[in-house]
């Protein structure tokens, strides 16, 4: 858990009651009445309106209107709203106070001053009837924990200026013209973790610095981790993990399997400046066959080109021999490393689809003590999407050991006397 920091600028309000309680919300429930679990409320913007710092909304099985979150918790007495089993409170659809034709809402009235420190934890937000299941603008120590969010028009959860923000073992699924998972607008000091994004049109997972809606451009200090992001850019394109301005930021143990565009891609578009000074380590990526490259760092246009990324670890294959598995912008670019990964033994170091062999790429002092190897040497069974490493991997006790992963994708322990494996899993017996 981050440590918290000083809400400073965060609109507070205050519920009737000085103590923090527990309030319950249920279907044919009354909005007059006490809110306690043998009298509940009926909705969830009661709820949330009467709710104050340190208490806790429980939401009963059944269907709920969307709502707008206008009031904020406190440091160490965060607002929490939940379903009393998980997925068992389905959000549809907007409520009648909601702006911006998401389900919840969590912005101020004035739509700049910060809402701050509230959970959301194991709902089922569905957002056919939406623009957005989720959607945090300008907040602080914002969780959503364990929720279902999913068939949106456009990203399942869409944050912009949210920092402290952790999204962790969320299931993002069905957006049906953009992400999973989309966090934004120079937010910082970010976790995403745990969570399931797949079959969206676009990206499973978009960071992006947005310089163009404030200073100053970027996403500083985010931690990536253990997330398992599958069969996205169904629609249009988009990378598994898209990161236009992403800086100082650490991306470890995710596994990324037959997505239909680019696996990981660190560029500038938006951002002041290309993804950065990242490390990218012990992730498995494996594309679809009518996939693109498993790692992009183009050159950028408008801002400076990416710079001093380090990956180390990664398992990188593309779904076809017309591709490789790195491309860079150069091949000298600023404070890059790459070493320790396995690959297909083709590499782009010019931004192009034109290939140069291992040889050539070690040359250049990449990747030499890196492995070649096939998807059928590495893998226990592709065929159920089983990318736990075989008996016999060339991955197993070839990769370099890493203070910042110290355990897998489940929780394994890396440092084994087995030896340290590459990609998100670490085989044990």
């Amino acid at each position: 858990m981050q440590t918290l920091v000083p809400l400073i600028g965060v609109t507070l309000f205050f519920g009737a009651s000085a103590m923090a309680g527990e309030f319950y919300v249920a279907p044919g429930g009354d909005d007059s009445a006490k809110g306690t679990a043998l009298s509940p409320w009926a909705t969830l913007q009661h709820a949330v309106d009467a709710a104050a710092a340190g208490d806790t909304i429980v939401l009963r099985d059944g269907a709920y209107a969307g709502c707008r979150i206008r009031r904020s918790g406190e440091e160490g007495k965060p607002i929490m709203l939940k379903a009393e089993h998980k997925w068992g409170a389905i959000i549809k659809g907007p409520g009648e106070k909601c702006r911006r034709k998401a389900v919840i809402e969590i912005v101020a009235d004035d739509s700049q001053s910060r809402i701050g420190c509230w959970t959301l934890d194991g709902l089922d937000v569905d957002g056919s009837n939406a623009e957005d299941c989720i959607m945090p603008t300008v907040t602080t120590h914002v969780a959503v924990t364990d929720c279902r969010l999913h068939d949106s028009g456009f990203p399942c959860i869409m944050a912009g200026h949210s920092d402290y923000m952790i999204l962790e073992n969320n299931v993002a699924f069905g957006s049906k013209r953009s992400h999973g998972i989309y966090v934004a607008n120079s937010a910082s000091h970010g976790i995403i973790r745990g969570n399931r994004s797949y079959s969206n049109a676009k990206c499973g997972i978009h960071m992006n610095g947005d310089l163009s809606c404030g200073p100053d451009g970027l996403m500083h200090d985010w931690t990536v981790e253990r997330n398992v992001v599958y069969d996205n850019a169904l629609v249009t394109g988009g990378g598994a993990i898209n990161c236009d301005g992403v800086v100082d930021s650490i991306f470890r143990n995710n596994l990324l399997y037959r997505n239909h565009r680019t696996g990981m891609t660190f560029y500038s578009i938006d951002a002041a400046i290309g993804s950065s000074r990242n490390l990218i380590a012990n992730n498995t990526v494996v594309m679809a066959a009518d996939g693109s490259w498993p790692v992009v760092m183009p050159k950028a246009d408008a801002h400076p080109s990416p710079t001093a990324n380090r990956f180390f670890n990664n398992i990188l294959l593309p779904g076809r021999d017309t591709l490789g598995s790195i491309l860079v912008w150069s091949s000298d670019v600023p404070g890059f490393e790459s070493d320790h990964n396995v690959t297909c033994g083709r590499f782009s170091i010019d931004g192009s689809d034109a290939l140069i062999d291992v040889a050539k790429w070690r040359a250049y002092g990449y990747d030499r003590h890196g492995v070649v190897a096939k998807v059928e040497e590495l893998f226990v069974d592709v065929s159920k999407d089983d990318y736990r490493l075989k008996e016999d991997s060339p991955a197993i006790a070839a990769g370099m050991a890493l203070k910042e992963v110290a355990d897998d994708i489940a929780g394994a322990r890396r440092a084994t006397a087995a030896g340290y494996d590459i990609g998100c899993f670490q085989r044990t017996k």
